[in-house]
């Protein structure tokens, strides 16, 4: 599960080719595996056509934050102001992506400034081995509950790092939000896990005195942009995903501006391919027999 801020998104090609990269660093053989089911493409879609929302969530959003801080018109340029984004969700009635997304399209319209927390929040990764996680969950009375409570509101921990809110947390176990950062902050000088905290507080900066919410305009042309090139990632990835797409090494190196006249021969649609091709079959039988004959060094 996604933190607030967190909509689920199709990878792209940048991230998993950087994800794929990692396993064979040490230049050994490695194998890089995408999880890919009826109905994903579909999902992907729908949920990227939610991260742009529609100018009336725009300018609810708007017009609740300005209440919220009694922000009167006219006023407040070059103000800071703290954000809580789940109580902003909860005033408009959205979900906090939605809520957030906003914001986004508010940024890009030059009207606000996020602050690097809102960009940047934190992260945890699990760094230790599940036997050693489930053993501090049954013994460990202090660190134990944290431990559960992570594993519970977000997936993956031990694959990869999970956007996370303190504050989320703190009120699922009923502690403050400071000893949530002290015991994440513990558990990684244990060596458990990786705490990234956030930069800082979110906030928002009014860059432009306050508006009437009702008469506010967004850049359509920016916007447009901003959606097509997410679009153009997504449907890149969805493309690569396709169990019918040629060789995987050749579709990523297009995607990149390279070129390739020949297939890697080791991704999983050229071993398809080899398991239904006659002369690939011969060949790799001709080539077992060669090595079973072969006189062996001495």
């Amino acid at each position: 599960m996604c933190a607030p801020w967190c909509t689920w998104t199709y990878p792209d090609l940048e991230s998993w080719y950087q994800e794929a990269g990692r396993a064979g660093r040490d230049g050994l053989a490695s194998y890089a595996f995408l999880l890919h089911g009826p109905g994903d493409d579909a999902r992907a879609r729908e949920r990227l056509l939610s991260s742009y929302p529609s100018l009336a969530e725009v300018r609810q959003v708007y017009q609740s934050f300005a209440d919220t801080h009694r922000i009167a018109l006219g006023a407040g340029r070059d103000e800071t102001y703290s954000l809580d984004l789940r109580d902003l969700a909860k005033r408009t009635q959205l979900h906090p992506a939605s809520v957030l997304n906003a914001l986004k399209a508010l940024e890009l319209n030059a009207d606000i400034a996020l602050s690097d927390g809102l960009h940047s929040p934190s992260r945890v990764l699990l760094t230790t081995g599940p036997k050693a996680v489930y053993e501090l969950r049954i013994n460990d009375q202090r660190l134990g509950p944290l431990l559960e409570t992570l594993l519970r509101l977000y997936g993956g921990l031990f694959e990869e790092a999970a956007l996370i809110e303190e504050l989320r947390i703190a009120q699922h176990l009923q502690w403050s939000v400071s000893t949530v950062k002290e015991r994440l902050s513990e558990l990684q000088r244990l060596g458990h896990l990786s705490y990234v905290a956030s930069n800082n507080a979110p906030a928002v900066t009014l860059m432009v005195p306050r508006r009437d919410a009702q008469r506010l305009m967004l850049n359509a042309d920016a916007l447009a942009a901003r959606k097509q090139r997410a679009s153009a990632r997504l449907e890149a990835m969805i493309a690569f995903a396709d169990p019918g797409a040629p060789c995987r090494e050749r579709g990523a190196l297009a995607y990149f501006g390279e070129s390739t006249n020949s297939d890697c021969g080791r991704c999983d649609r050229c071993a398809a391919r080899r398991s239904t091709d006659p002369d690939s079959r011969a060949k790799a039988r001709w080539e077992a027999d060669e090595g079973l004959h072969r006189p062996r060094t001495p």
